[in-house]
């Protein structure tokens, strides 16, 4: 028995093959979790506190996943197969393993939280961005695990007073020793009021986030939204770029376009003052400030009396950036001797928003600029806010306008999917177990090692480990993004009888004989181009089923529009298969 204070009469293992065998792996250790015991008044949760429990589950539970995508991929694949050993070292040594990888990392991505995983987030992310348009801003959310009172409220300590009262040890005591509950509890009170905030309040159209965890293991969340009353701001913001370069041009017949750019500059700064705010009514450092006895967390919302002060309270006491250290945020660049505050605190106070047009240099050497927004500003640490996202939330959070796309692809490569890329953890395991391999090694046992190995790359926390055994989602999206092939590749039937057909009919197949499908729907099939079909039906039983409204295509292969380039062919014919009907 691996863990005998948790099964002391042997009964209850998971792992027993006895049980009812239509109850999963991941099921039973949910139903562990959630098992608690009333001791002295309070619940005890003996396998969410046991340290090491919850670490081996999520391992076991991942390492059956892959075994079973494995399994379904050299089903679907068995040329990869029945390779030898001599073809799999001849691969790797010419460097032509990018193919077979990039076949197997499409089943590692159904592994929650994984690299591929997380890869395809943000391709997804991408996606949604090229068909629905640039998001209004980004948000974070952080957590006041230690301080939310409805949070503690749980654990049963001072149910008639908040927590107002409570030691803070025994509030540490209480997130360390239920870390399940803290991750449920943020992720529960993201999701209520994100649709009170966003949806009911700011009439969001769409919206993206994704989970994460601090260095501490705490949970927070990034995400991206877009707003009904969005005025197109990337738009406006190309055309207040304009407006400068033909300022600062000698071209004296420009004069349309320069107040063209001021015109859109005015309403860029209008919109976001009133989105968000970065000025304080009452800062630290005039001295007029107070330091509440009881910090503003703790509040409860029935509780607040003067919602002006609480908001000042709120913003002094977790809206200020007040320390700066290297463990944390000092950051020294190659060419600089002092190291610098990577979110550049303090600001420099001023009493108007305004646009500042940055030059950057991209790599074939061409002038570029970066719009930025410099807010109107009296604390230099306080961070951006929204007044009733900061009093709603009560924890420290961030908004910032998105007014340009190259702020857009800093945020993905910085938040959507800090993880590896796609195949550079698969490529470096694989090419390592090959070569350690002996020469009678089948290549179903490197495959299924390849993908083990990128297990346990990373640490996880906790609050992390307590999401995936919880079966929580890591990531909310208005949209359901759908893989479109354009290659008409198809998928191995693997039920079929020895005389029947040995692959299953693709989209792409199905538009090419869209006639036969005319009688079974309304719209004439006939004027649809390929994306629109794809959007519009899927392929179901040899028969078209209506799609629902919120699909968004993620196409593949893509190749350059470089006339250069040698795929240069490809990309004209896939341009004229996703558009020409």
């Amino acid at each position: 028995m691996a863990f005998p204070t948790l099964f002391p009469d042997g009964k209850g293992d998971p792992t027993n093959p006895a049980i009812l065998k239509n109850v999963t792996l991941k099921e039973k250790v949910k139903h562990l979790i959630k098992f608690a015991e009333k001791k002295d008044g309070k619940w005890i949760y003996r396998f969410a506190n046991h340290p090491r429990f919850s670490y081996w589950a999520l391992n076991m539970i991942q390492r059956k996943q892959i075994l079973q995508q494995t399994g379904i991929f050299l089903k679907q694949n068995p040329g990869e197969q029945h390779l030898t050993m001599e073809e799999l070292r001849e691969m790797v040594n010419n460097n032509n393993t990018n193919l077979f990888l990039n076949k197997l990392s499409r089943y590692v991505t159904n592994i929650t939280g994984s690299d591929a995983y997380w890869y395809k987030a943000k391709e997804d992310l991408k996606a949604i961005i090229q068909h629905a348009g640039p998001p209004t801003f980004f948000f974070t959310f952080s957590a006041a695990d230690m301080h939310w009172p409805e949070l503690h409220f749980l654990f049963g300590n001072d149910r008639d007073e908040g927590i107002t009262s409570s030691l803070s040890e025994v509030r540490r005591n209480n997130v360390i020793n239920n870390p399940h509950i803290v991750d449920w509890f943020f992720t529960e009170q993201l999701k209520k009021f994100i649709k009170h905030w966003l949806y009911d309040s700011l009439d969001a159209k769409w919206h993206w986030y994704r989970f994460e965890y601090q260095s501490r293991g705490s949970i927070h969340c990034h995400g991206v939204a877009k707003l009904n009353n969005d005025p197109g701001l990337c738009k406006l913001s190309e055309t207040a770029l304009n407006g400068y370069l033909a300022e600062n041009s000698k071209d004296n017949a420009t004069s349309t376009i320069v107040s063209e750019g001021k015109k859109a500059t005015e309403k860029i700064c209008q919109y976001v003052d009133w989105l968000l705010s970065t000025c304080n009514p009452n800062p630290p450092d005039n001295g007029l400030w107070i330091k509440p006895s009881v910090h503003p967390c703790q509040e409860y919302h029935k509780n607040i009396k003067d919602s002006d002060s609480d908001y000042i309270d709120l913003l002094n006491m977790v809206q200020r950036h007040t320390r700066c250290s290297t463990s944390y945020c000092l950051r020294k660049k190659h060419n600089e001797t002092e190291p610098k505050c990577r979110f550049n605190f303090p600001y420099e106070t001023c009493t108007k928003t305004s646009l500042h047009f940055e030059l950057i240099h991209s790599k074939d050497n061409t002038s570029k600029y970066k719009v930025q927004v410099t807010t109107k500003r009296n604390d230099s640490r306080v961070n951006n806010h929204q007044r009733f996202q900061l009093q709603g939330w009560r924890a420290n959070c961030d908004i910032q306008v998105v007014i340009d796309y190259h702020a857009c692809v800093e945020y993905l490569a910085k938040y959507a999917a800090k993880s590896e890329t796609k195949s550079h953890l698969l490529k470096q395991a694989f090419s390592t177990i090959v070569h350690n391999s002996q020469v009678n090694t089948n290549a179903s046992s490197i495959i299924k090692k390849t993908v083990m190995k990128t297990l346990g790359q990373r640490d996880f926390s906790a609050q992390e480990t307590m999401h995936h055994l919880l079966s929580l989602n890591l990531l909310s999206s208005s949209f359901n993004v759908v893989p479109i092939s354009l290659n008409g590749s198809r998928r191995l039937d693997i039920t079929t009888q020895p005389d029947d057909r040995a692959t299953t009919d693709s989209l792409l197949d199905a538009y090419a004989e869209r006639n036969k499908y005319q009688g079974t729907v309304s719209c004439d099939l006939r004027n649809l181009n390929f994306l629109q079909f794809a959007m519009k039906y899927r392929l179901a039983n040899g028969k078209l089923v209506d799609q629902p409204d919120n699909i968004v295509p993620r196409v593949y292969p893509t190749y350059s529009s470089n006339p250069k380039s040698s795929n240069f062919g490809l990309y004209c014919k896939y341009q004229l298969l996703r558009y020409k009907p």
